[in-house]
């Protein structure tokens, strides 16, 4: 089958590429002919040159009446977008457990990992509590754990990437909590925070396994309870949590996502990539 892809993240890809001819639509010129199409939907400022691009190829093809798999990783598509598409063969998912009947659930996925293959990683980080996304509608969660935290334990490093709130900044400095740019390469822990609804649905921040295959330790909100087996080495119920993983982070941080690699093999095969491909390939061959 020839696949078309566009804004598809390099695990998924080259999983993919056992099964399929892989053609990149990102910036080539010319679309080619293909069987079929995996789009990760991108959102935001219809100017950006992605989104252009996205709208080109979702014209082009789903015209031609091509089979399309719509990956909706960060749950933004619009009704208006959705019901457009849905006049085409566009099948619809999501990583959400419980949110739009007429979307499929795809959890964010991953390659599995142990000891003896985990990627190799640096121990020396500039950062020991990171928050990498927008804040957007989280800032509740942020503040309720990541804020808190840096007033009660000001001897960590404790940073997020980007508020559009700027009248927030200076209230979080002087709480010990900063502004930076925030890798997952150079960061010891993260939560996993999100909004009650998002913790309703079994909505898991997408870029998990992203930042765990970097070495940065996922730590788990209490109230996400659809994922409390997967992360139980990391439930955050109180502050002094995450003082003591960060404590022991040198020596725990490997063994621990290990157990979290493991616990997906036994408990979530779903997420495993090779599941994700499966899921993909039948779909649009069918």
């Amino acid at each position: 089958m020839k696949l078309g892809t566009l804004n598809i993240d390099s695990v998924l890809e080259g999983h993919l590429q056992v099964k399929c001819d892989v053609t990149h639509l990102d910036h080539i010129e010319d679309f080619p002919d293909i069987d079929a199409l995996y789009v990760d939907w991108e959102t935001g400022d219809k100017r950006r040159p992605v989104m252009v691009r996205q709208a080109r190829v979702m014209d082009t093809y789903v015209k031609k009446k091509i089979p399309v798999v719509l990956f909706d990783r960060h749950l933004r598509l619009t009704n208006k977008e959705y019901n457009w598409l849905r006049k085409f063969k566009v099948f619809f998912f999501e990583p959400a457990i419980n949110y739009r009947r007429k979307f499929r659930y795809i959890p964010v996925w991953t390659e599995i990992y142990d000891l003896h293959t985990f990627p190799n990683i640096e121990f020396d980080r500039r950062i020991d509590l990171g928050s990498f996304d927008d804040l957007g509608n989280k800032l509740k969660a942020f503040e309720k754990y990541n804020v808190m935290f840096g007033q009660l334990y000001p001897k960590w490093k404790n940073h997020y990437n980007h508020l559009r709130a700027l009248e927030k900044r200076e209230e979080y400095k002087e709480s010990n909590v900063h502004i930076s740019r925030v890798e997952s390469n150079d960061t010891k822990c993260f939560i996993l925070t999100g909004t009650q609804k998002a913790y309703e649905m079994g909505y898991l921040y997408p870029y998990v396994f992203d930042h765990m295959r970097n070495g940065c330790l996922p730590l788990l909100p209490q109230e996400h309870r659809y994922f409390h087996c997967l992360f139980s080495d990391t439930v955050i119920e109180k502050m002094g949590d995450i003082n003591y993983i960060l404590e022991g982070w040198d020596v725990l941080c490997i063994p621990t996502l290990v157990d979290i690699y493991e616990r997906v093999e036994k408990y979530y095969p779903e997420m495993k990539v090779n599941h994700t491909v499966d899921v993909i390939t039948k779909c649009l061959e069918g």
